[in-house]
């Protein structure tokens, strides 16, 4: 009698067949390690976080892909997705407990993986910093070479994140100095932008305390302080509640009550019913996506959300 043949597992998703969510689908239903690594050190994860699929992130975090793996030069997925202007996988991968400090093996975090990105689109950029800045990263890292973020975007020609690094109040003149390298390089829009920063506080520290031009740059710094602490509170209070929602995923009762939790306490906050949903719901991607709901258990959490909305302000009325 002939022995059986054993099937062989397959040992990396068929990438260029067709769509990647259904390709990382086949993979995990014909029995693939999620954790599988390439060459690189890279995971099917870092593959799908770097490219920007989200539906197939999703799938393999859903699948218990490592969300923190790191490559052999330890980059995480959160790194190669920042780098690549994938915001959707960013907010994603945030939201499965991602760390947002990651350092790699230059002790780079994903904000540096992000300042020199040049090709990202201010829009995304300034999404992407705003979830990392939210979520604990902070703007004065450094990497073995002593390089902040800022520097990294001005010696990248990246303008949108060194205006939006300043604004989040990265430290203008660090050494190396980002003002001197935009010069070397020839960033000319970089170069204004950091010495007119440069050269207002330096002339305005000489300034006397009543001096307008001081007192409108406390107002500002005032403002971008209050909206600063406003989206930083409002990132937190959105990924707590994420993760109050996956840990309940599966059990009705307890989804219910994260429901009624995040509605009474969002009420509280100021945020309107409208808000509330669609940061629940209707956003993409919203807090079902990032606790992992698939789209039935997704379908039914909406619903729930009906009632218990219906109940939470009908008896704030």
């Amino acid at each position: 009698m002939r022995g059986t043949t054993r099937r062989r597992l397959p040992s990396w998703p068929r990438w260029n067949r067709g769509d990647p969510t259904n390709a990382v689908q086949l993979f995990i239903e014909q029995g693939g390690d999620v954790g599988v690594r390439n060459r690189l050190g890279e995971t099917p994860l870092h593959v799908a976080a770097g490219t920007g699929w989200l539906n197939a992130a999703m799938l393999l975090v859903r699948s218990g892909a490592d969300v923190n793996a790191r490559t052999n030069a330890g980059e995480t997925p959160l790194h190669r997705a920042a780098a690549g202007g994938a915001a959707d996988v960013v907010d994603h991968l945030l939201g499965n407990n991602a760390s947002a400090s990651a350092r790699n093996a230059e002790k780079e975090t994903p904000l540096h993986a992000l300042a020199k990105a040049a090709g990202v689109r201010p829009a995304i950029a300034k999404r992407i910093l705003g979830s990392l800045l939210g979520a604990g990263c902070n703007t004065a890292a450094k990497t073995r070479r002593s390089e902040t973020a800022l520097y990294y975007a001005a010696a990248a020609g990246n303008l949108a994140v060194v205006r939006e690094l300043l604004q989040w109040g990265a430290n203008e003149n660090p050494k190396p100095s980002p003002l001197e390298v935009a010069r070397q390089r020839g960033h000319r829009a970089i170069v204004r932008v950091l010495a007119s920063t440069a050269a207002e506080y330096a002339d305005l520290e000489r300034a006397p305390d009543d001096d307008p031009r001081v007192q409108d740059l406390e107002r500002r710094e005032g403002e971008s302080q209050k909206q600063e602490h406003t989206e930083l509170g409002l990132s937190r209070f959105l990924a707590n509640h994420t993760k109050d929602l996956r840990k309940a995923r599966g059990n009705e009762r307890k989804i219910r009550a994260a429901i009624a939790r995040y509605l009474k306490e969002g009420s509280a906050q100021g945020m309107s019913p409208l808000e509330l949903r669609d940061h629940f719901d209707i956003s993409a991607p919203g807090m079902l996506d990032g606790a992992g709901f698939d789209e039935q258990a997704s379908e039914h959490a909406s619903a729930i959300f009906e009632q218990v909305s219906r109940e939470v302000f009908r008896r704030r009325r």
